[in-house]
């Protein structure tokens, strides 16, 4: 899988073991999760055993920053979306001049 950004391929996820999610990509997800009207507690319910809740409510706050690939690739699917929509506007490009 890889992560397309401004139709660009910025990054590829098979040989990554987590993620540092950004303040953006952390406010994607807690939109997500009020669009669709989830719990933390729910979330949790429903990663079938992947995600606590106690790790939903440390990921929200800002507590936890670090998230393994699969409880990540887990919340894009319990939020039914491509991982490409939690990163959209977090990854800042690099210009032609670097």
């Amino acid at each position: 899988m890889k992560i397309n950004v401004n139709g660009k391929i910025m990054i590829g996820l098979s040989n990554i073991e987590s993620l540092i999610l950004d303040d953006v990509a952390r406010d994607n997800i807690k939109f997500l999760i009020q669009e669709r009207k989830l719990s933390q507690r729910k979330i949790a319910e429903l990663s079938n055993g992947t995600i606590s809740y106690a790790f939903v409510a440390h990921l929200l706050s800002g507590r936890k920053n670090v998230i393994s690939k699969d409880k990540f690739f887990k919340i894009c699917q319990i939020l039914d979306v491509e991982p490409e929509q939690i990163f959209r506007n977090s990854v800042k490009l690099y210009s032609n001049s670097h």
